[in-house]
């Protein structure tokens, strides 16, 4: 959805330096981060947040964003259509995502840049805006740090990466008591690791939520046990990303966090022969390459999604870029290139974090996700996207 898409260009256009792209990609890139970015302006709500619930009403009415159907098959002979379902409870998490893409266009708290819209001649301050938004994020935090009445972990490390990043801009200062609060939250919500040897990993709900499921009835002993170690690998990475940037931004992140998020994610990673083979599990390692799957889901999954959120995560937690895990990279067809029709953007704006915190990355850059996991997709298919097709060291 557009959603998903404007904020990911935004995203990726922080993730690639300007030498990396020939004048006329610039001028592209440029162009596509200034129309993403007034995208996410003209849908934000007076309070300062992203709400599903109001998206639609935002939209042109020309070029709704929100369709009222939804296929629930990616094949034309699939499952009739239904009525897309929404709901206000993620609204934490889209807020967060906005103001990344936000921060990631270059726009601190204290920019003084303006844009007039031109489908609506409408003036923003996206400064203004960035700052109504984080302050929406702080009107909602709890004592314990959290965010999202819920306490839905996507959504808590979302924003508690978004407030790390807003800190590290000028102005910015006036956010760190609450980033720090959302990490101490991050810190607690982690699970501890299966052999009773120290932290583990993160998934939707808390321990503290699994303590009053235990207390309420609403889970057994047996399942409690499984939930106290419970977690995967795509909410791990969204989490390790909030603490990288909380580092980066001055912010205590506890030792013994980031080596927990390391030994869970070591777990995940498949071998064979005693070689690391690039891909990731979800869960575990046993799984690897599995299709991952949810409700109306109706993507193509890329196991290598996994495999660049591992990536990111790692180089996020200082391990050497020459890790061995990243050398036997994935290597799909060029028809395995993410599509506008599949659900590709997590592998698209992992893939460019991973490549551009390494070193050095392979000749040929790959289109999308891959610019970091593969590197053997030709020219035509990188131009598709708007990658560069050189090597590059950073």
């Amino acid at each position: 959805m557009r959603w998903h898409a404007c904020v990911s260009i935004l995203l990726i256009g922080v993730g690639l330096a300007p030498a990396a792209w020939s004048a006329d990609r610039t001028a592209v890139r440029k162009k596509s981060i200034r129309e993403g970015l007034l995208w996410l302006l003209r849908h934000q709500e007076a309070d300062g947040s992203w709400a599903a619930m109001e998206m639609d009403a935002r939209c042109t009415a020309k070029s709704p964003c929100w369709p009222k159907v939804f296929s629930l098959s990616a094949e034309p002979e699939g499952a009739p259509d239904e009525e897309l379902p929404r709901a206000s409870y993620y609204d934490v998490g889209l807020t967060g995502l906005a103001l990344l893409g936000i921060l990631g266009a270059g726009i601190g708290p204290d920019s003084k840049v303006e844009l007039t819209d031109p489908q609506s001649g409408v003036k923003y301050s996206p400064g203004e805006r960035l700052r109504s938004g984080l302050n929406w994020l702080v009107s909602g935090q709890q004592a314990d740090g959290s965010v999202a009445p819920e306490q839905f972990m996507y959504c808590e490390a979302i924003a508690a990466a978004a407030l790390a990043e807003a800190c590290r801009q000028p102005g910015g200062e006036a956010w760190m008591e609450s980033a720090q609060k959302s990490v101490h939250f991050l810190a607690s919500a982690q699970k501890d690791a299966p052999d009773g040897g120290g932290k583990w990993g993160w998934r939707y709900g808390t321990p503290r939520r699994h303590v009053e499921q235990l207390r309420a009835g609403e889970v057994t002993v047996a399942q409690y046990t499984e939930l106290k170690h419970d977690a995967d690998t795509s909410v791990t990475a969204w989490c390790v990303k909030a603490l990288d940037s909380a580092q980066l931004a001055g912010l205590d992140v506890p030792q013994e966090v980031l080596d927990g998020a390391s030994l869970f994610l070591e777990s995940v990673l498949e071998r064979k022969r005693g070689e690391y083979t690039g891909r990731a599990g979800y869960f575990d390692v046993g799984r690897a390459g599995d299709l991952v799957t949810g409700p109306r889901d109706s993507f193509v999954y890329y196991p290598e999604a996994l495999s660049a959120m591992a990536m990111s995560a790692r180089l996020a937690l200082d391990l050497d870029p020459y890790d061995p895990f990243l050398v036997p990279r994935p290597t799909p067809s060029r028809n395995d290139c993410p599509r506008r029709s599949t659900n590709s953007r997590s592998t698209t704006t992992s893939g460019t974090t991973a490549r551009s915190r390494s070193r050095s990355t392979p000749n040929g850059m790959a289109c999308g996700g891959y610019a970091a996991a593969s590197g053997r997709l030709g020219r035509r298919a990188c131009a598709r996207v708007w990658w560069s097709c050189r090597t590059r060291r950073t």
